[in-house]
Parts: structure tokens; C-alpha cells; sequence
């Protein structure tokens, strides 16, 4: 007697045909019910635009009451636009990304950062804040005072060009007129000079570093004046403390991004890791942080901010709160392509013959 062998079942082709037109015709199915909805945290994030909105119709009107002439670049008349340059000049600046960070939207975008790094009420972020968008740094904070987070900053009076620039209504007295009139709560930790090697120098403005030694001690706030880089980080680090969950990067100065740009490669906005971390100690506090496992909320590439989030870059006249695709997420039913999957294991599983063996005699 040979042995037995079973014959292979072979699907037919018909049946392979309706398969197949059928998964095609489930995704189609579901392609089509793509769409958009309100995100889950619409609410909190109306709310950050709206205290964001809040907060620079405040500043305005204490600028335009103290007679600080508005600059002609400002075409939304903010107020929150400073000049070109000033002894607090440390850098190239686009203009129009400076107009683009007023958006009160991004106050919005801010809100939805801090929930999707999983922060809750009373957690405590790390704010590392240059002059030089007071938009981003405002959005920041109205986020953080909406959602109940203690936000502890450490503010430079240094801006790139078109930002908090001018010496009479830097960056860090907005933030201060904001904190006397009780419309945004936060914990100023310290202040720095700012500029080359964070210590105020300007090779346009001879006595650009004097000029800050006197802002600083008109301000009131400690001010980290520490010229060793390695140095100057460590002790914003300990600043900040050993509890904060998330480190929000505001602008570009050097102790937060590090010497020899070291944080070129973190994106724009949410970051929870990093490909390859620098083993240095002038790393950053932004890098230092995200080697310890907390989340980094970067906002320096405005014009990347913007448009990846559905804001509109350089608008005229400002958005409104509650406008623009940062309020939406894609929706799409995985139900027509499921059922399709189904349907065609289903006959799969059943679309071979039974399997027979033949008999042959010896």
C-alpha cells in the first residue's frame, strides 16, 4: 500500500476576485467617513484662548495708557510688538512670526500640549522664557492658570528682534503687570541677563549689559547673572526642582537650548524622547529635563507651530478664540474596512475544497 496524500485545496478564482473587490471596497467605505470633530478638551482650550485673549487686551491697554508709541511693523496695534533694534537686541527675528504668536489660539494649542503630556491640576512645569515672543510665553501661562498647574519661570530680559525689545516694557514686566493685576498666577524664580552667553552683551549696544543689571534691579527678582554655561544650567535645574513634569521652552536662549545647538533636533512642540541625547554638561535645561524623562513642550519655529495646527501665519486682524483647525481632530469609522475583513476571512476560511486522498494498490 502507498501512503496516503492529501490533494491542496485551491481557492477559486471567483471567489479570490469578490475578496479582494471587497476589501477595496471597505476602505473606500472607510475613507469616505473621514471627517473632523470637536477634541475631547475643546472646552478647557477655549477657555487658554479666551484668559490668552484676556491677557493681551490687558497689556495694550496699559501700554497705549503709559504712551508707548506702537511700532509701524505692529499692523494688529498690540502693543506687543517691540523694535528692531535695542540694547535688548540679541538676535535675527522674523516679524512675522512674532505677529503669528499673538494668535490668543495658541494659548488653545498650549492646553492640549499640556493634556496629551498627561499633566493634571496642581502639577508643577518648568518654564524657561526668553523675551523674545511674549505671545508663546503668554500662551504658556494662560494654559498653566486655566488648568490649575504651578508654573514656575525662569525669564530672560534678552529678545530677538520685533519681540519684548523695548527696555521700558520688556517681556518680564508684562508678565509682572499681568501677576500684580491678578490675571495669570505663576512663580517668577529668577531672571537673567539674557543675549551673548546670557550675560547681556550686545556688540551694537555698548552698555547693553548695564542696561539690564538696572532693569533687573528695578524688577525685584533674583537674578541668575552666572557666566559659566555648565554652571548657569545646573543652577536653573535646581531651581525648577526635582518635581516638575513637563519643561516648556520659550524662545531661544542659550542655557535652555544648549551650546553648539544641541537641541537642533527636538520638534516643534510635544516631545517625550530623544534618537541620541548629548552626554554634555552644556547640553540645555530643555535637554536636561527630557534625559530625565520629562516631557518637553519646544516653541521656537513658530511658522511650524502654526500651520501643523491648523492657525493661520501672519493673520490679519487676529484670530478669535475658538477659531482655526487646532480645535479639531480627524475622525474616521473603521467599521465598513472591519466588516470587509470579516467578510472576506469568512470566505477565505471556506473557499478551499476539502481536502481527499486516493487510493492506490500496490
Amino acid at each position: 500500500m502507498k501512503e496516503l496524500r492529501p490533494r491542496a485545496g485551491k481557492i477559486p478564482l471567483v471567489r479570490l476576485a469578490v475578496i479582494c473587490c471587497g476589501l477595496v471596497v471597505g476602505v473606500a467605505l472607510t475613507l469616505l467617513t473621514r471627517g473632523t470633530a470637536l477634541r475631547p478638551d475643546y472646552d478647557v482650550m477655549l477657555a487658554a484662548a479666551q484668559k490668552m485673549q484676556q491677557t493681551e487686551r490687558a497689556l495694550t491697554g496699559m501700554i497705549t495708557d503709559q504712551g508707548i508709541a506702537l511700532e509701524p511693523e505692529d499692523i494688529n496695534r498690540t502693543g506687543l510688538i517691540g523694535p528692531q533694534w535695542s540694547p535688548l537686541t540679541s538676535s535675527l527675528g522674523v516679524l512675522e512670526a512674532k505677529r503669528t504668536s499673538l494668535n490668543p489660539n495658541f494659548a488653545a494649542l498650549l492646553a492640549a500640549y499640556y493634556r496629551d503630556a498627561g499633566l493634571k491640576p496642581s502639577d508643577a512645569i518648568a518654564v524657561g522664557l526668553s523675551g523674545s515672543f511674549p505671545g508663546l510665553g503668554l500662551a504658556a501661562l494662560s494654559a498653566a492658570d486655566v488648568m490649575g498647574l504651578e508654573a514656575r519661570v525662569i525669564a530672560s530680559y534678552g529678545s530677538s528682534m520685533y519681540g519684548g525689545s523695548r527696555p521700558e516694557m520688556t517681556t518680564i514686566r508684562m508678565l509682572k503687570f499681568l501677576s500684580e493685576q491678578g490675571l495669570l498666577s505663576f512663580d517668577m524664580l529668577a531672571v537673567s541677563p539674557g543675549g551673548e552667553g546670557d550675560q547681556g552683551h550686545n556688540p551694537y549696544w555698548e552698555d547693553a549689559r548695564s542696561v539690564v543689571l538696572t532693569l533687573a534691579e528695578e524688577d525685584g527678582y533674583p537674578l541668575l547673572d552666572e557666566p559659566d554655561l555648565a554652571a548657569n544650567i545646573e543652577k536653573r535645574i535646581a531651581l525648577y526642582g526635582k518635581d516638575v513634569k513637563a519643561f516648556v521652552n520659550v524662545g531661544g536662549a542659550l542655557a535652555n537650548l544648549g551650546a553648539e545647538g544641541m537641541s537642533l533636533t527636538v520638534r516643534p512642540g510635544l516631545t517625550r524622547t530623544l534618537d541620541t541625547m548629548p552626554d554634555s554638561p552644556v547640553r540645555g535645561a530643555m535637554l536636561e529635563h527630557l534625559a530625565h524623562g520629562v516631557p518637553v513642550i519646544h516653541l521656537l519655529n513658530v511658522r511650524a507651530l502654526a500651520l501643523d495646527n491648523g492657525m493661520p501665519y501672519d493673520p490679519v486682524p487676529l484670530p478669535k478664540p475658538g477659531e482655526g483647525g487646532v480645535y479639531l481632530r480627524e475622525t474616521m469609522s473603521p467599521w465598513p474596512a472591519l466588516v470587509a475583513l470579516t467578510l472576506s476571512a469568512i470566505l477565505l476560511a471556506t473557499g478551499f475544497p476539502r481536502r481527499h486522498a486516493k487510493k492506490q494498490d500496490a
